[in-house]
């Protein structure tokens, strides 16, 4: 009963249209015989004054017949002899109807297999080797900043478009009576935001190396953890720590955009930046 659910308004409409052609042909039929009716009750009185051979009487009942044939439109479209023609004309119809619902569904087959083939090798963006690195090419200005890779393990191309960090030193606020009064020593928090707006294209299996150019705040917090790291000095609630947290939009044939979130923590002593923690913030959608 499949069929029944999906094509109950195909036979709604054969059900109407049959409907119109049994009413149309009833009418019809009915002013004929009104007609006939007219014409014999004339006949009748007509043959009362006049006498009429055989041949005569035949000829008058051929001559009511015609003049008595429904002659309306309608009438003759939906006569008995245009029955046959009618009903090829709804054939073809539900045929039509039919070709374009085929079509339909092999056209959303088509769409749901592309889309499923897409998403089963679709790119699948990985952010991997981030590192504080150290240009040491003019040492009365030590340039600090974050390099890292951005790799495409996917199927697909992709187009990166957009990189956007925050750069954050967080470090337990220190104080000390001075003067008789508590005061606040050692370097305070901040935070850098880094955006990189240049789009380029990832084939899969291919990666790009990126750089995030750190301000000289961030840069004094790096010196002030290296010192500390001379002197031993390595505990994060002491020293404070360096983390930062964004994400890496990008898309391809079938998206508008995605994105992957980044989270990752400085450990001091390698210049590596470690997957955090919290992962709510490292994700790949």
């Amino acid at each position: 009963m499949k069929w029944l659910t999906k094509w109950w308004w195909l036979l709604v409409v054969i059900v109407a249209i049959a409907s119109v052609i049994g009413w149309e042909e009833k009418h019809c039929q009915t002013q004929a015989d009104q007609c006939r009716a007219a014409y014999s009750a004339q006949a009748r009185s007509d043959r009362a004054i006049f006498w009429m051979t055989p041949d005569q009487r035949a000829s008058e009942q051929q001559a009511i017949t015609a003049a008595c044939e429904p002659n309306g439109y309608f009438c003759r479209l939906f006569g008995a002899a245009n029955l046959p023609s009618v009903i090829l004309v709804l054939v073809g119809i539900g045929g039509i109807l039919a070709a374009i619902q085929t079509l339909n569904n092999i056209e959303r087959q088509t769409r749901l297999m592309h889309r499923s083939f897409v998403f089963q090798f679709r790119p699948k963006i990985i952010v991997r080797q981030m590192l504080l690195h150290l240009d040491e090419s003019s040492p009365e200005t030590p340039k600090w900043s974050i390099i890292g890779a951005i790799f495409n393990s996917g199927s697909i191309q992709t187009v990166i478009k957009k990189i956007h960090v925050f750069v954050f030193y967080k470090v337990q606020p220190h104080v000390r009576q001075q003067g008789g009064k508590m005061v606040e020593f050692g370097p305070k928090s901040c935070e850098q935001e880094i955006t990189i707006l240049d789009e380029f294209t990832l084939q899969a299996g291919d990666s790009k190396d990126f750089t995030l150019d750190l301000n000289s705040e961030i840069k004094d917090r790096i010196i002030y953890l290296a010192d500390s790291a001379k002197n031993h000095l390595t505990n994060p609630q002491l020293v404070g720590a360096i983390s930062l947290r964004g994400e890496i939009k990008y898309s391809y044939e079938l998206e508008t955009s995605r994105t992957v979130g980044i989270s990752r923590e400085l450990n001091f002593p390698s210049r590596r930046f470690i997957v955090s923690d919290d992962s709510d913030f490292e994700y790949a959608e």
